[in-house]
């Protein structure tokens, strides 16, 4: 018998430098997706939801129906077989003439704790289309396990599903990178204490200004005060953390820092429109 012929093998040059010198590669490392929830979905012709606006990013992956989603300018089908993705921040439209079959989740792509990647981008983005690799047991089974090898396999599922957006995902990345680039000690503050007890002053004192100069180059530098960024990234951590049914409302109150369950109810609801409650409970019915 013949010997085998050698494995080849690729080049010395062959090292990717496009990735390795590229400067953003580094800052890429540290975006990464975080899966709230995936549910399964069947329904009718009320599934309606004219001019919503998402406190993170949700993804759906079609499965039947006669749906259909818009921003105002546009409104495409959302066809069987593909899969679509809700940036959070953006209003949107989304409904069906008859009926709508679908799996669907809560996700962040965060390039930092609490800042989604492709918000203020697009109302909605269309990834194309997917297969499961499996049958759909076996994906269902998946769905809610809690495993950790299931989640790894769902978010890396939905990452290759984000890879097809190729430059419009590389444009994000540094729309936000030229924005927040010189607050980024805020940013580091408050990934590491957000919380309802934080206040501006504490903030201005760490980094050794004072209030009014913080809150001043804070919105010179990103367009936004800085307690309209604190509460809104308050607003989608609760959010996040309310999509798991372990965590009591309660809990999620004090992980938070609120001082009891009816502030934060009352920070909840008049930052989304909904309780708490009414929050937990519509992600239940798979309404979202």
């Amino acid at each position: 018998m013949p010997p085998a012929p050698p494995h080849p093998r690729l080049p010395a040059s062959t090292e990717f430098p496009q990735v390795r010198n590229n400067p953003t590669a580094r800052v890429w490392s540290q975006v990464s997706l975080e899966l709230h929830l995936m549910a399964y979905f069947h329904g009718d012709a009320t599934w309606q939801h004219p001019d919503k606006v998402l406190p993170c990013g949700a993804f759906y992956l079609v499965l039947g129906g006669d749906g259909w989603i818009g921003d105002g300018t546009r409104r495409v089908p959302l066809r069987p077989g593909q899969a679509y993705w809700l940036p959070p921040g953006v209003p949107v439209s989304v409904g069906c003439r008859t009926g709508i079959e679908k799996y669907w989740g809560l996700a962040s792509l965060e390039w930092f704790p609490g800042m989604d990647l492709l918000e203020g981008g697009p109302a909605f983005l269309e990834l194309g289309p997917f297969t499961l690799g499996e049958s759909r047991a076996g994906f269902e089974r998946r769905l809610g396990s809690g495993a950790g090898a299931d989640y790894l396999f769902l978010t890396g599922f939905l990452l290759q599903l984000l890879a097809r957006t190729g430059s419009l995902v590389e444009a994000a990345l540094q729309r936000h990178l030229h924005r927040f680039a010189k607050p980024s000690a805020v940013l580091a503050q408050l990934r590491d204490h957000l919380s309802a007890e934080v206040r501006i002053n504490d903030l201005a004192d760490t980094l050794g200004m004072t209030p009014s100069s913080l809150s001043r180059a804070f919105r010179r530098d990103t367009g936004m005060s800085l307690k309209e960024f604190m509460a809104r990234r308050l607003h989608r951590q609760a959010c996040a953390l309310l999509a798991d049914d372990a965590l009591k409302i309660q809990d999620v109150s004090r992980l938070l820092g609120f001082r009891d369950p009816g502030h934060f109810s009352r920070f909840f609801t008049a930052r989304g429109g909904e309780a708490p409650s009414a929050y937990r409970e519509r992600l239940a019915r798979g309404r979202a």
